[in-house]
Order: structure tokens, then sequence, then C-alpha cells
């Protein structure tokens, strides 16, 4: 019997689903799903599935996985979702099920105490007593090493950074502490499970790393699973690209200080130079890209200075380090750093972009792939494997060719079976001033102000910039009477806990709210969004997109703005309704969605 066939008969109308589980309920979308899922593990070939809210995503998966015995690599956008998949979906469905695979979850390794970090922080007196105490008997105990299971250690606490190691700073088979690095541990884990569930960035990281010839972080497997496939795209322009940044530098001279027991000149000369190359870059807002004449004549010559400066505490690393392990990984941090600072600044590559940003935490210069196709098809595509992408939100003729799949694939787009027309209210005002006036956000401070009282708090008000959403909070706070949280106040999951608990309430955010956040019911009954969120034409990577589809032929706004604007609306949207019962307000303060005749566009 086929695996298809298998496969709806689990998630049939009359299968074991439907016989066993007394909340479950067949749904057409969700057979469609699992069908192309199913097909396209059994013959090793491509499923490109936009399945509405609703659809019942993960369980369409989930079940061919299980059926078809095959090492699968689950991707996901975001570590809830990968908690969800292991700690929830997965266990709810083998409970009605003979199949009994091994699972494993895989998170970045920033996740995970280093033991020799921890280890190197105590002997120098850096931890406060009590906490090394917690912190060695939750090590001597814990299986994983995870960060999720430190209840005792507050989630924004900085000290848990020293306490990690980056790729960089991974001292691998030398390390003392190899053997019992949880790192090591969870990789043999990982190798001897059917499923592991890892999110996109570190599943990118993993393909750039092997792309470089450094290895890698996570096993062979004969499928992979993309769910929230939309955020690919933009997870592979990050993890090849080519960064350096001032705090990789800082961070860098301080482990070098550290090893040598002191502050020394390799040290210092590291910081100064540093400074002057990020000093004399020419900032125009956030970014700048990094032609020369943006790049300032200082640029250059410091950049020679910070060279040589990498050379000189590698070698003060390999002279004076008590460690040999230590040093030779400072020595190799030093040189990489190097490697990158010279392709960014002499634009090596011919199909990157250039250029500088300004973030909260400093500098950083940035070499980015224009597109990832052709990165893909080289380094993930080529192989026979089975591969299914999957989300609410994506039109799937346009992520083929985005990401390069080529012909003979499996494409379906199926709707939601949730009724939006009807339990859902689209409000855009008659009058506003233009996004980007002075004007823009009082206006929108106003507007939601008059729509959290008709909603009575049960907010989301979503912004697509932090300037807008500082601004909005500033003249909106004082005159609601409900609890209002602000992103950056407190980590994601605890204003979204706190959101729940204190209700009712309003929630105030920027783009990482947009998507992956699930309350169903009515704790939620408004979603607010200032304007289209369009992306920043003045962004060097979108500009070089632009240009490229220009030389093209294609007209970029139609081609790129448009359908990445749309798709972002769609996410910001689709919070608000998240299950049957669902209903509430939908409101867009931009008034181009009803002047403009792409306001159309589905």
């Amino acid at each position: 019997m086929s695996l298809e066939r298998r496969t709806i008969k689990i998630l049939g109308p009359a299968g074991i689903l439907a016989r066993s589980w007394e909340r479950f309920e067949a749904r057409e979308g969700q057979l469609d799903l699992a069908a192309a899922a199913a097909r396209a593990l059994e013959n090793r070939t491509m499923a490109v599935v936009e399945a509405g809210t609703g659809t019942g995503k993960t369980l369409a998966y989930l079940v061919p996985i299980v059926l078809s015995g095959l090492k699968t690599i689950i991707s996901t956008a975001t570590k809830n979702l990968q908690e969800q998949i292991v700690a929830k979906d997965l266990p709810l469905l083998l409970g009605h099920l003979s199949a009994r695979p091994k699972v494993c979850l895989v998170k970045g390794r920033l996740n995970y105490l280093c033991r020799w970090r921890f280890e190197q922080a105590g002997a120098k007196g850096g931890l406060d007593p009590w906490l090394a105490r917690k912190l060695a008997a939750w090590a001597d105990h814990s299986e994983t090493g995870d960060r999720a299971e430190v209840d005792f250690l507050p989630e924004e606490d900085p000290v848990w950074a020293r306490l990690t190691a980056s790729s960089d700073q991974c001292l691998g088979q030398d390390c003392a502490h190899f053997d019992r690095c949880f790192i090591t541990l969870l990789r043999r884990r990982a190798g001897g499970a059917e499923v592991v569930v890892v999110n996109h960035h570190l599943f990118m990281a993993d393909l750039a790393l092997r792309q470089g010839g450094h290895g890698q972080v996570l096993p062979e497997s004969e499928a992979v699973v993309f769910d929230e496939a939309h955020e690919l795209e933009p997870a592979a322009t990050s993890h090849f690209s080519v960064t350096v940044s001032d705090l990789r530098i800082h961070d860098l001279a301080d482990d070098l200080a550290q090893a040598l027991e002191g502050e020394g000149p390799a040290a210092i000369r590291l910081r100064e130079a540093a400074a002057l190359v990020f000093g004399a870059i020419r900032f125009q807002g956030e970014r700048a890209n990094l032609s020369a004449e943006l790049l300032g004549p200082e640029v250059i010559p410091a950049a020679g200075e910070l060279a040589r400066a990498l050379e000189e505490a590698g070698e003060a690393a390999l002279k004076g380090g008590q460690d040999q392990a230590e040093a030779q990984g400072l020595a190799a941090r030093a040189e990489a750093i190097k490697d990158s600072l010279t392709m960014i600044l002499h634009r090596l590559e011919p199909d990157y972009v250039y250029f500088a940003e300004r973030l909260r935490r400093g500098t950083v210069l940035r070499a980015a792939p224009v597109e990832v196709a052709g990165l893909l098809q080289r380094n993930l595509f080529h192989q026979r494997r089975a591969f299914v992408f999957t989300s609410a939100t994506l039109d799937p003729a346009r992520f083929r060719s985005r990401l390069g799949l080529g012909a003979g694939v499996d494409e379906l787009a199926l709707p939601s079976p949730f009724d939006f027309a009807g339990r859902s209210l689209l409000y855009v005002p008659a009058r506003m001033p233009p996004p980007g006036s002075s004007g823009f956000p009082a206006a929108v401070a106003e507007e939601m102000e008059d729509l959290v009282r008709i909603s009575q708090g049960r907010a989301f008000l979503l912004f697509t910039s932090r300037r807008n959403l500082e601004a909005v909070h500033h003249l909106l706070r004082p005159r609601l009477p409900w609890p209002v949280l602000k992103q950056g106040q407190a980590p994601r999951a605890k204003l979204i806990e706190d959101f729940l608990e204190n209700g009712p309430a309003v929630l105030m955010a920027t783009a990482s709210f947009w998507q992956g956040v699930d309350i169903p019911g009515p704790s939620l009954s408004l979603v607010a969004i200032d304007k289209l969120p369009f992306a920043p034409p003045d962004d060097p990577l979108v500009a070089a997109r632009s240009e490229r589809l220009q030389a093209q032929g294609l007209n970029p706004f139609t081609e790129y703005y448009l359908p990445e604007a749309t798709l972002a609306l769609r996410q910001g949207l689709g919070r608000l309704i998240r299950s049957f019962d669902d209903q509430g307000i939908l409101a867009v303060l931009d008034i181009r969605l009803v002047e403009k005749p792409y306001g159309r566009t589905r």
C-alpha cells in the first residue's frame, strides 16, 4: 500500500484518528497537504503547499513522516514551534499510533551550556558563588544542557552569554570536556534519531558551514520538511552572508585578555584599530552602502591596521596562552575575522551586496547574497532527498522561483477552513496623513485609541518600524486604562504570557510578532497595523534585488515589493482568526489600501 493511502487511512474521516481521538476532525485541506507530503516522501520529490490558517499543517506532515520511517529533519521558523512539535504535537499523535520513532530537538549552540566556558568563568571569579553552585548542580544532572531548563536564571540575564560558545569560540575535539560536551551529546542523539526538529536559522547555518568546509552540525537525512517556509529565503540570506562586527572583535579582545590574564598591548591595539574602522564609515541613516564614496578615505587604511592587529592578536595568543587548544582557537578566530574583513571591504564576490548596519548592540559590516537560489541549488536541492515546503502564506509559483526549485514540483494552494469574511471586519480609515509624514504617528495613535476602546483592550498593535512603535507608544500609553505591553520590555514568551494573564491587555510590537504567535479565543479581538509593510527601498539588499529585476526587464514593485508586502500583511492579520470561534477587527491604518489599485491584490 502506498504511503499516501496509508496516510489517508490515519487522517481520513473514517480513519484511526477520527475513531480514537475525540477532538479530531478530518479536514479536506489537511488531507490534501498530507497526501502531497506523502507523495514527496515516497518518491523523493518536492512539494510546495500553501495551507491557510486552520488547515492543520503540523499533523498533516507528521503522519506521513512517522509512517515513512525515513530519517527526516523538520525545520520551523521559531524555537517555540520546535518545542510545540516535540512536546505537544508528536506525543499526541504517537499516542494513537503504534510507531515510536526516536525524536531529537536541536537548537542553536548558544542555547546550550559550554562546560569549558563555565569552568573558565568560575575560575576567573566572574560568577556569583550562589549562581555558580546552582549551575554546577544543574549541569551535573542535566541530559541536554538546554538554557530552557534553567528556571533560576532570568531569561534576559546577560551572564548566560559568557557560559556558551559560538562556533568561533568552540575548541572542538581539543576541548578537555569534548566527550561530556552537551553539543557533542546532542549531535550523537540527533544522529540516532528518526525525526530531528530544528529551526531555519540552524538549518541554514549548518548548510553554510558545510559549504565552507567547516564540518556540520546536523545529521544526514532522507527527507526535509520546512514549516513556515516563507522564512527560508531570509534565513538563507542571513547565513550565507559574511559579517564582521565590532562586537565580534571586542569579544575576541576580551577572550584574548582573559587567556593572557591581562589587557595586554595586543588586545588594546585590537580594540583601537576596530574603533578606527567602524568610526570612519559614513552612515546615512541606519545603513551605509560600502561603495568607495561612502566608505570614507580613512576606512581602507584603518582596515589595514585592523588586519595587522588581528595578526598580532593571533601571534600573542599562540605565544602567551597557557592552554594550547584555547590559543589555537583564538588565532583561528583572528584569522577568520581578517579573511571576512578582506572579503567585504574589497568586494570579492560579484553577486553580493556590501553594506554596514548600525544595530542596537553595535555596527556590522555585511556582504549578503543578492539571490540565494543558486546557493541553495548547489548546496541543498541537488541532493536526491524528499523536500516539503509549507506555510499559511506562500505563493507556490513565486516561492519556487525565488528558491530556484526548478520544474517537477508538486504545487498546491489550499484555502483556510475559517470564515474570515463572516467572522472579521476589515477597517481602513477614511482619512489619514501619508505614512512617513510628521503627523502620521499622532494620527495612528488616535485611531488605535478609538479601536482599542471598541475592543476593550484585547489588542495587538503592530508596527512596520521601531520608530513608529516608540512614537505611538509614547502618545498612547497614558491614554489607555488597560495594561500596555511593549516589545523589548521582556522576552517574547514572557510578553505573551503577560498578555494572556493580565488581560484584557494591549501588546505593541514590530515584525517579530507578525507571525508565529497563536492566541485563539477572546483574549485577542483586534489586530491593528500602522501601515502597509513595504520593504524599505534604501535597504542595500532590497535595492540590489530591485536593480537585478530591472536589469531583467521586470518591474521591481510588482515582482518584489508588492508580493513581499502582501505576504507580510497576511501574516500580521493572520494573528486574529486562529480558530473557528474567533472573531474581531482587522485594521490597516494606511489609506493606500483603498486608494491605490494594488490594494486589491490578494
